[in-house]
């Protein structure tokens, strides 16, 4: 399908290469990441160097007043994608990435996803109210620079005025960063339901949504990742987000052309 559509390109993470790398056969994860490699995939930035770029561009326009640098979430190489947050090798194939990674640094991470998800859906309104902006700063807060447009470095009051500048511009804040407003609300999907156990699975449908949602053209998902996706896309209208899908076939290619230009 895509070599008859060449207009269409697969977009790929590291997400997506550290759930290949974590299947115990590693035999038959190195015939995955080689078909991925095969594929010659477009490389998207991952969800944190995403955000980082969103908040500082958000920051530079409505805070400071000043032009934000451009950014480009699509690569051709994962060497680029990688550049932003480890030291890249020239060269790097999703083959020899999945050889080399050791896929349990993140359980860490994913635990830490689960706890969130876990705290946020026994809260009670009132509870959810008090918690809201304190765990909006400090989301936000590593996110932003560490230096102003100027190149100075910014003290810790200056970050949390501007995290509290985020907070206080919230809707516009959603809205200008697409991957910041679909977390934030496809978080506050997955704890709408106070009888639904997050689980480590929701960590990685977390990352896939934020990242097809908010820069692709498509994104194919399935389940409760879809309806939480679903979610996100009604709760930002009318942000341009990918248009959902359950499944990959040819009628999601004969069905819209890839417009955007991100």
């Amino acid at each position: 399908m895509l070599t008859a559509n060449p207009e269409w390109r697969l977009a790929v993470s590291e997400c997506n290469l550290l759930e290949i790398a974590s299947d115990g056969d590693k035999a038959r994860a190195q015939r995955r990441a080689a078909f991925i490699d095969a594929l010659k995939p477009a490389w998207m930035m991952e969800r944190l160097d995403i955000q980082k770029c969103e908040v500082e561009a958000f920051l530079w326009k409505n805070h400071f007043l000043v032009d934000p640098a451009p950014f480009r979430v699509f690569h051709e190489h994962l060497s680029q994608v990688t550049i932003h947050h480890a030291q890249p090798i020239v060269g790097e194939m999703a083959a020899s990435w999945v050889a080399r990674i050791n896929p349990t640094e993140i359980d860490g991470a994913k635990r830490q996803t689960v706890s969130s998800l876990r705290t946020l859906q026994a809260a009670t309104k009132q509870q959810k109210r008090q918690i809201d902006e304190a765990v909006f700063r400090a989301w936000v807060e590593r996110k932003i620079p560490l230096r102003d447009p100027g190149g100075l470095l910014m003290k810790k009051a200056d970050r949390d005025t501007l995290a509290g500048f985020c907070w206080a511009n919230r809707d516009q804040f959603y809205r200008e960063c697409s991957a910041m407003g679909v977390e934030h609300f496809v978080c506050e999907a997955r704890t709408r339901d106070p009888n639904r156990r997050p689980t480590e699975s929701d960590a990685i449908d977390l990352q896939h949504t934020v990242l097809g949602l908010s820069y692709c053209d498509v994104l194919v998902t399935e389940r409760y990742a879809y309806s939480t996706a679903a979610y996100a896309i009604k709760a930002l209208a009318p942000l341009p987000l990918a248009a959902l899908h359950r499944s990959f076939g040819p009628d999601i290619l004969n069905a819209q052309q890839p417009t955007r230009t991100r």
